[in-house]
């Protein structure tokens, strides 16, 4: 594995010469597509319906779609369906559009559900690092430690186990009575029966990119002086944002010490961002900032040797603040 690197001091106390550590960055660069559902909205062309016609329509299809709800439903449904209408405008007038979904809510609610467990997943495996901010728009990469590689992958192969069974269920569903509904108001629409649910919807998608920093600048070294500066500056900044990203995992347990409270518990969290960091080549954060943690909530009596005069978070804001000047 390729390896990021930074030098540091880490300072051993009072008295012992600075030690001069490595900060060795390595991991993925992670990212995942997962499917929507989008996909599975039908929209039909309204605009030939009378205004009376068309809220009647509207009405059937809230009461179909009840129907299928309570068919389907693991529970009793609250309350209808809204459909979703919008206007295309045309040179000569305007479009009149319908959108809803056609299966039942159950199984759309299960895709959503399926979307949101997978960034569940991703952002607690991974760290995710803020790029770019401005106003609505945020940039984000994902790094994800080795040693999370396996365990990550292996969850969203579950996640897409349960994917392909709700396929499997939606295309056993029968949609001929929306079908008929439609045709009905001579609105022709395909085979809702014969769609292909499966490519629609796709499966959950994982990319893993080995972070490559020094083999990429040692190359660069005796080609391009200008390009190995810039991919030492990008791969520094990127060390100072994992550091930012270790600091924001640490402050709500460091509150928690403050408070003194659940010790057993809080030892268990900095053990596991220890091996996670551990794991990105962090050895010297893992040794300068959460090791001293783990001693104090093992042993509290210990607080006042490690900590001095400071607080928990001081302690830590401290160590952290030293880290990134040494990046």
């Amino acid at each position: 594995m390729a390896k990021a690197m930074a030098s540091l001091k880490v300072k051993r106390g009072k008295g012992k010469k600075a030690e001069r550590k490595k900060i060795v960055l390595k991991g993925f660069f992670a990212s995942i597509h997962v499917p929507s559902e989008e996909p599975l909205a039908l929209t039909i062309d309204c605009s030939t319906l009378p205004g009376g016609a068309y809220l009647q329509l509207i009405n059937d299809l809230q009461d179909t779609l009840v129907k299928l709800d309570r068919l389907y439903a693991k529970r009793e449904p609250t309350e209808r369906r809204s459909l979703r209408a919008k206007y295309t405008k045309l040179v000569y007038g305007r479009r009149r559009m319908l959108k809803f979904f056609p299966y039942p809510s159950y199984f759309v609610n299960a895709v959503r559900y399926l979307r949101s467990r997978a960034y569940e997943l991703l952002n607690r495996h991974a760290f995710p690092i803020l790029l770019m901010e401005q106003g609505y728009y945020r940039e984000k990469i994902y790094i994800l430690p080795e040693d999370n590689a396996e365990t990550f992958l292996k969850e969203i192969d579950a996640l897409n186990e349960k994917l392909e069974e709700i396929k499997q269920e939606l295309m056993a569903v029968d949609l001929g009575e929306i079908e008929d509904l439609l045709r009905s108001y001579g609105i022709d629409v395909q085979e809702l029966n014969n769609r292909d649910v499966g490519s629609m919807l796709g499966s959950i998608e994982v990319d893993l990119t080995p972070i490559r920093f020094e083999e990429a600048i040692e190359e660069w070294a005796g080609r391009s002086k200008k390009v190995q500066q810039l991919l030492e500056e990008k791969k520094r900044e990127l060390v100072q944002k994992v550091l930012e990203t270790v600091k924001r995992r640490l402050e709500p347990i460091v509150k928690a010490m403050e408070g003194e409270r659940k010790l057993k518990r809080l030892e268990e969290r900095l053990k596991e961002l220890q091996k996670e960091v551990k794991s990105l080549g962090l050895e010297a954060v893992a040794e300068a900032v959460i090791a001293p943690l783990i001693r104090v909530v093992k042993d509290p009596s210990k607080a006042d040797e490690v900590f001095r005069d400071l607080k928990p978070s001081e302690f830590v804001s401290g160590r952290i603040a030293s880290l990134l000047e040494s990046v």
